[in-house]
């Protein structure tokens, strides 16, 4: 996330309302959570559980930018709450709310999942403090998204290559990819029987030195390729007859000669 997203996406929520889970063991008690974050300035709706019950119908039934929990509830913990929460597969910023909490313990809320704790005594750092959960959950949405479209994407390339691979084995089609520097990447078997060269020979050398007899006119070709991104077309070379010349998604040009007055050619 850039810098300032935290400030743009504080910006955002104060014109959608937050809607935020208090788990509090009195109403007494959420207003007092209340009231501290309107006054910083956020606009929120709230649901309410104060039992365990109600939290978890709450959790099945809505869906909340953050979940604010006292850590001592009537018969059950905050802890417990978040332990839930994270049971259920759900990534909600859960932040803690206590009159007092040692070292160890505020060390194991962290441990089990707790986003943030605050004391009561210093209950002015939980708006700041829902503010950055926020932000955080959001680069964390952002980050898997990004992360979601980077594999669908090498899943997709290599469906693509999977398919081009097959074309290369199985058309009857002589077919060359080619380089900036009009140096052969890859061909196919069918190549070989157009120039007589064998696949891997291919590799790393230039038209001028497999085809001498038309590597002016095809080179010429090929940098128009590269310089256009616009495939060329029906192109006669010394009677081999070149059905596309065509740019390639890596950089590189491709070429698939005619197979038919290839055979021409050879005779």
């Amino acid at each position: 996330m850039k810098a300032g997203t935290l400030e743009e996406f504080g910006t955002l929520k104060a014109m959608a309302p937050l809607h935020v889970l208090i788990v509090a063991r009195s109403r007494n008690d959420a207003e007092v959570i209340l009231h501290e974050l309107r006054e910083a300035g956020l606009r929120l709706d709230h649901t309410l559980a104060e039992n365990q019950q109600q939290f978890r119908r709450a959790l099945q039934q809505e869906n909340f930018d953050a979940i604010l929990s006292d850590y001592r509830l009537s018969n059950w913990t905050g802890l417990e709450a978040l332990k839930e929460l994270r049971e259920a597969g759900q990534d909600i910023p859960f932040l803690l709310l206590t009159g007092t909490l040692g070292e160890e313990a505020a060390v194991e809320c962290i441990k089990q999942g707790a986003t943030d704790y605050i004391l009561k005594d210093r209950i002015s750092r939980l708006p700041v403090a829902l503010k950055r959960a926020i932000g955080e959950k959001a680069l964390r949405d952002e980050t898997k998204q990004t992360q979601n479209a980077l594999a669908e994407s090498e899943s997709r390339a290599r469906q693509q290559f999977a398919e081009l691979n097959l074309l290369y084995r199985s058309l009857p089609v002589a077919l060359a990819v080619f380089g900036r520097d009009m140096r052969f990447l890859r061909v196919n078997d069918e190549i070989s029987k157009f120039d007589g060269f064998p696949v891997a020979a291919h590799l790393g050398l230039t038209i001028r030195e497999v085809t001498p007899d038309f590597a002016n006119t095809a080179e010429g070709y090929l940098r128009k390729v590269f310089e256009t991104g616009e495939s060329v077309s029906n192109v006669e070379l010394h009677g081999a007859h070149f059905r596309s010349l065509m740019p390639c998604g890596n950089g590189g040009a491709a070429s698939t000669p005619c197979a038919r007055r290839m055979e021409r050619y050879q005779r």
